[in-house]
């Protein structure tokens, strides 16, 4: 959840803000309870003197109950899961490894695309090279989609598994600086 911020000529200003980002990795990096040092969010609302930080940038699609469901909650993780790897606010380092699988449009692309999310969700969470610490609460339990009543199961579980990996970090928001 990080706030955006205008840039200014003032030095105390840009080097406050690198030391409060700063402080936040360096208590994320002692606790082993925490992977993200922020909450991958949306863009943050307000005007410089009253600030809000965006909601978490989680997926909010319907529980995968139908086909239909399920090929819009696979397209819907994929794009939500993409967004936050590459988070450099929330990462010891943004992850690279998107998953690039073409987006569901029937069965067999949605069983495809949502064992695709599997895989990398799972090195993803595991890694220390993006993580202060490996996220080993949320993890997905699903067996692969083979088949509807499987890509459901795993669909429901991917969206609960990794909407709580995204939430995993502080509260408070780092700050963003952007241009003026």
């Amino acid at each position: 959840m990080a706030i955006s911020v205008r840039k200014v000529t003032d030095a105390m200003l840009f080097a406050l803000v690198a030391s409060f980002n700063a402080l936040k990795r360096e208590v994320a990096a002692q606790l082993t309870t925490m992977p993200h040092a922020d909450v991958s969010s949306k863009a943050s609302t307000g005007d410089y003197h009253s600030p809000v930080a965006g909601a978490a940038d989680i997926d909010g699609s319907a529980a995968a109950s139908d086909l239909a469901s399920a090929i819009a909650r696979a397209n819907s993780l994929k794009a939500v899961y993409n967004r936050s790897i590459a988070d450099a606010d929330a990462h010891k380092a943004a992850d690279t490894g998107v998953v690039s699988t073409a987006d569901a449009t029937d069965l067999a692309s949605a069983e495809t695309l949502l064992n695709a999310i599997k895989t990398a969700y799972a090195a993803h969470r595991a890694s220390t090279a993006f993580h202060f610490t490996a996220d080993d609460v949320n993890v997905v339990t699903a067996n692969d989609a083979t088949d509807l009543a499987s890509a459901e199961a795993l669909a429901n579980d991917l969206h609960a598994q990794i909407n709580a990996h995204i939430q995993a970090g502080f509260g408070s928001p780092s700050i963003r600086l952007i241009d003026a």
